[in-house]
């Protein structure tokens, strides 16, 4: 739903109005510290250790890691592992 539409009132109504949405039941668990976040990270295949700091270190969520281009991609990643020496010297 674009909201801008609505809000441009280029839609007559908000079909969304009456939505009712599940109730959020979980929480999370655990919240991994950094040296943690290191261990779990090291555990990954290669292959996969770049996507899941760049997902750890940066706070990225599933949809905002896919929207990501091969150029930023590999800025966020760069940006994950200077963060990660940061953390860990």
């Amino acid at each position: 739903m674009d909201r801008s539409r609505v809000f441009r009132t280029q839609l007559a109504i908000n079909p969304t109005l009456k939505l009712s949405l599940p109730a959020v039941r979980g929480r999370r668990d655990q919240i991994a510290d950094p040296g943690q976040a290191a261990a779990l990270i090291a555990a990954l295949p290669e292959a996969d250790q770049a996507l899941w700091a760049t997902a750890l270190y940066t706070g990225l969520r599933r949809g905002e890691l896919q929207a990501l281009s091969v150029g930023t991609r590999g800025e966020a990643v760069a940006e994950a592992r200077r963060l990660e020496l940061l953390q860990h010297g």
